[in-house]
């Protein structure tokens, strides 16, 4: 049994312990006020607890939440940080997830580190599989931080760039543009609500892009008065009024060539005065815009034409996409082919398990150690497209040996090859239109989506695009002898 005076030395051991902690916590912790802001008080029964209720701190074990009992969480969580980063800058990916989800659990605040993790997965490791994998990170680092808008930005643009999954990217920034800064600011960077407008425009909601845009406008104007300096991340006032300009001045175009094909000349005349009028409000204000009087002088003689009765409709394009899959050696394919559309255009090749949803439902291992998914945007050019897939490789040039990013352990897998007109830059829209009102294809590729239409004026377009798929076997793939697996036709 201690004697009194040891007894009173542990005792103070103890408090010196404390204190230290405390102090370490207040002088040590990074980013203390954002740590705070991301983090604002719960009271029972919000969103907020209810959020934090299903966060990854709520099973944690006892042994990594430790260092929160003693204050230091945030300088623990740091300190695992500079470890991962060191491990990202030597090529050791294998640890870095692992141990971003430690620091998190740890820390749920620690916004960079579900920002940068997040990257990590869906753009450094170069692992197609590991995209959902950054996205539910992402998804739990904003209900973590419900209070700000960085990661619900994150999100947006991770959607946005990576999974195509445009409705996911809009709810994402919207998401962002109703929250506040880590500084404090009621409102987030305009680049937010412009991410947004971009994001409708994508999903071929046009009526909802120029009203973002108008709102963005409003907003830029608003804080102009009150004194915002105009900077990268203040209100941006020029790009909201381009953009704005430029989006109604192609859908009423887009609108016209439309009305054109089914013969309606009063509505192709009625969108192209529009324009006319667009263009001289626009130059009202900048007098000697060249690019305006051009667009001026474009409307007007489109006027003039449909009121002298001469319609000049351009028949939809076929897209008939026309592609050959030749294994060229063991786990290395190649796919070449033609597509009816602008160079410049791409078409995407996706390759994965046929029942590749179904087989990653048996948990992240199981997906890591036998599902296989690879995809590209390829570009055309005269008419002609080509790409190699080498499972033999390791797509990040890390020294990882193929098998370990492309198993191929299932049975069957689909070849697919696609043409969307949402994927396309905005010259190429120009003939094909946001939600491909000018294209067409054989039956066997034309898809009519009405899930995901788009909207003009009112009118709803359903997403047109064209799409044709192969099934190989593990068979054709793993054998030696260069062979042609498919080709259009046979």
């Amino acid at each position: 049994m201690l004697k009194n005076p040891q007894r009173r030395t542990v005792w103070i051991l103890i408090a010196v312990l404390f204190l230290c902690s405390a102090v370490m916590s207040e002088v040590l912790k990074p980013q203390h006020d954002q740590y705070l802001l991301a983090g604002r008080a719960v009271t029972p029964g919000s969103v907020r607890e209810e959020e934090i209720s299903k966060s990854v701190v709520k099973d944690t074990p006892f042994q990594a939440l430790l260092p929160t009992l003693f204050g230091v969480r945030e300088v623990m969580a740091s300190l695992m940080w500079v470890r991962a980063d060191d491990y990202f800058h030597r090529g050791e990916y294998r640890p870095i997830i692992s141990m971003i989800r430690q620091i998190v659990a740890i820390d749920p605040h620690q916004l960079d580190v579900y920002a940068t993790g997040a990257w990590h997965m869906a753009y450094n490791f170069m692992d197609k599989r590991l995209i959902q994998n950054g996205v539910e990170f992402l998804e739990e680092g904003s209900r973590n931080n419900n209070a700000v808008y960085d990661l619900f930005f994150e999100l947006g643009y991770m959607h946005y760039d990576k999974t195509k999954n445009y409705p996911a990217s809009i709810q994402a920034y919207s998401d962002a543009a109703q929250r506040g800064t880590t500084t404090g600011k009621v409102i987030p960077p305009a680049y937010v609500r412009h991410q947004l407008a971009h994001a409708k425009e994508k999903a071929g909601d046009i009526d909802a892009c120029i009203q973002q845009w108008e709102e963005n406008l409003e907003i830029a104007r608003k804080e102009i008065q009150e004194g915002e300096k105009q900077a990268v991340a203040g209100p941006n006032i020029d790009a909201a009024r381009h953009n704005l300009y430029i989006t109604e001045r192609r859908k009423n175009e887009r609108v016209a060539a439309i009305a054109e094909r089914e013969g309606n000349r009063a509505e192709a005349l009625k969108n192209w005065q529009a324009n006319v009028v667009l263009a001289q409000e626009w130059l009202k204000e900048y007098p000697t815009y060249t690019n305006v009087v051009n667009d001026l002088n474009v409307a007007q003689g489109h006027v003039e034409r449909l009121q002298a009765g001469k319609l000049n409709p351009a028949a939809p394009t076929n897209v008939d996409l026309k592609f050959t899959v030749t294994r060229l050696g063991p786990r290395k394919i190649l796919v070449e082919g033609t597509a009816n559309v602008l160079d410049l255009s791409r078409v995407n090749v996706r390759f994965q398990d046929k029942d590749y949803d179904e087989r990653i439902k048996q948990g992240f291992d199981f997906k890591m150690n036998n599902c296989s998914l690879e995809w590209d945007n390829v570009s055309v050019n005269q008419g002609k497209f080509k790409h190699t897939f080498d499972f033999n490789k390791d797509p990040a040039d890390m020294d990882r040996p193929g098998s370990e990013i492309y198993p191929l352990n299932a049975d069957q897998y689909v070849l697919r090859v696609t043409y969307n007109p949402r994927f396309q830059a905005a010259f190429i829209q120009d003939r094909y239109g946001w939600n491909g009102e000018g294209l067409t294809a054989p039956p066997d590729q034309l898809k009519i989506d009405p899930t995901r239409a788009g909207k003009m004026n009112g009118k709803t377009y359903p997403l047109r695009y064209a799409a044709k798929e192969v099934l190989l076997t593990k068979d054709d793939l793993m054998g030696k002898d260069k062979k042609v697996l498919y080709s259009s036709g046979s």
